[in-house]
């Protein structure tokens, strides 16, 4: 049995313009099921979590990853992390709403990373990406890529709907280069900072510690 969680009426149709998005070959729009969907239903409430949290950071990634956002719905996140929270309980959960995966419950690296970075701040972040469906190679759902020029430009106007529905955020970060180069075009002010992935662990938890010490 899940909480309920009143979702309000913007929040609802920004994720139902997702829900119909329409994307190319080799891209999977995991928001398009119209019944049940997991992955609405937890952006759903992570949004709306978010809006009483009143975050005043935002965090830009590159694109949804195969073992992570494709299977909760929500940028930077795993099963594993929306099913035990973060923030001592304020954010996912199953007891916020959320819908969880059964065990075993799948972990992603860089998420990881990002969630046990903002803990040691207690700060909530608008996370999201540039481009907000899962780019794979041909035939191979289960792996990633980077997202094409196209791709990126196709995300861009949910990018900035989305940070309109955020007025408290005041600072936003391009987690690598992809984010730094669509928050560009849209001429969003941002600050750079290193994917975790790849051995990029100790340049983002640098880069964050430098921006939220502030």
């Amino acid at each position: 049995m899940y909480a309920r969680m009143k979702i309000d009426t913007d929040i609802l149709r920004f994720c139902k313009a997702l829900q119909t998005e329409q994307t190319g070959n080799n891209s999977f729009n995991f928001y398009r099921a119209k019944r049940i969907n997991t992955q609405r239903h937890n952006l759903q409430c992570y949004l709306q979590q978010l809006r009483g949290l009143q975050p005043t950071l935002a965090l830009i990634g590159e694109a949804p990853g195969y073992n992570g956002c494709r299977l909760t719905g929500v940028p930077f996140s795993s099963q594993a992390l929306i099913a035990e929270g973060v923030l001592e309980g304020r954010l996912f959960g199953a007891y916020n709403g959320y819908r969880i995966a059964k065990p075993p419950l799948t972990r992603e690296q860089s998420a990881a990373i990002v969630w046990e970075t903002l803990q040691r701040f207690d700060t909530p972040a608008l996370c999201w990406n540039a481009y907000c469906f899962h780019p794979h190679q041909p035939d191979r759902p289960d792996s990633n890529r980077k997202p094409t020029a196209k791709e990126i430009e196709a995300g861009a106007p949910y990018l900035r709907q989305l940070l309109t529905l955020f007025p408290s955020v005041s600072t936003v970060i391009a987690v690598g280069n992809s984010a730094e180069a669509a928050l560009t075009r849209l001429e969003i002010a941002h600050t750079k900072v290193r994917h975790p992935a790849h051995g990029g662990k100790p340049k983002f938890v640098a880069g964050m510690e430098t921006l939220l010490c502030r």
